[in-house]
């Protein structure tokens, strides 16, 4: 918390749009490992709330988190919302269904682990894993067919393995509609591409479930058209240096491109 505080601090301070940028990921790294905290203390609502909170800043109006307060007019229908916290040594997904709330474990996504997958490693002087083969995928499509199939098979045995032994005590049916809400660099990975090898061929997660993404609760709200309970929700992403932007009246607003 305290570390959330102070980036607060610093992001008022950021006088450019470089330095805004920055801080608000270190603000949504704090908060995340925050929500880390509250997933190991059993205090689940506390968790979403600390993981929205980390994502608010990238949109305009901030994001005080309160679109947890509405998350039961967010669950589809016999479905559920996943929530990833890669914060921490162990991974976790926080599953909301209907009925149930609860935190699965992944102790081989942790942070240390997601960055490994993601670039080579937290420290990588050079990069690698998937952003290498995401860069060179046009130039070398067999190698991209590859590092796809090579992706969705660990993120299968990492990820959605343990996932579905949940879903499948939550009785979340086959072609049930799940959400994704990504955390910190887990954004990059094709979550839906997942597969296992079975005896009749390659079992893959988008033939099990309807899956979508979403970047944040408050996101989903406005995609939804319903208000955040701030009042203050848009779908506008900003990178805007001003610590308080105007949106399209703002004067870095069109200079800096920080409508996305």
């Amino acid at each position: 918390e305290a570390a959330v505080r102070a980036g607060h601090r610093m992001l008022a301070q950021s006088e450019s749009r470089a330095g805004r940028l920055e801080t608000v990921q270190n603000i949504g790294d704090a908060a995340a490992l925050l929500g880390y905290v509250h997933i190991v203390g059993q205090d689940l609502k506390a968790a979403l709330q600390a993981l929205e909170k980390g994502k608010g800043l990238f949109w305009l109006g901030g994001n005080d988190g309160s679109a947890t307060q509405q998350i039961e007019h967010l669950i589809p229908a016999g479905g559920a919302l996943l929530f990833a916290c890669f914060a921490g040594p162990t991974g976790y997904v926080i599953i909301v269904t209907e009925s149930a709330m609860r935190a699965v474990a992944l102790p081989r996504m942790s942070r240390a682990a997601l960055m490994e997958l993601q670039r080579g490693g937290v420290d990588a002087k050079v990069l690698g894993g998937w952003l290498y083969d995401y860069g060179i995928g046009p130039d070398d499509p067999d190698h991209w067919h590859g590092a796809i199939l090579a992706m969705g098979e660990t993120l299968h045995d990492r990820v959605w393995q343990p996932l579905r032994v949940q879903l499948d005590e939550l009785q979340i049916a086959p072609g049930a509609e799940l959400v994704w809400f990504h955390q910190g660099g887990s954004a990059v990975f094709p979550i839906h591409a997942a597969w296992q090898q079975t005896s009749s061929g390659r079992d893959w997660i988008m033939d099990r479930y309807t899956l979508r993404y979403a970047p944040s609760l408050q996101a989903l709200l406005v995609g939804a058209g319903r208000p955040s309970t701030s009042g203050r929700a848009t779908g506008d992403a900003r990178a805007c240096p001003q610590r308080t932007c105007a949106g399209p009246s703002c004067a870095f607003f069109n200079a800096c491109g920080a409508r996305l």
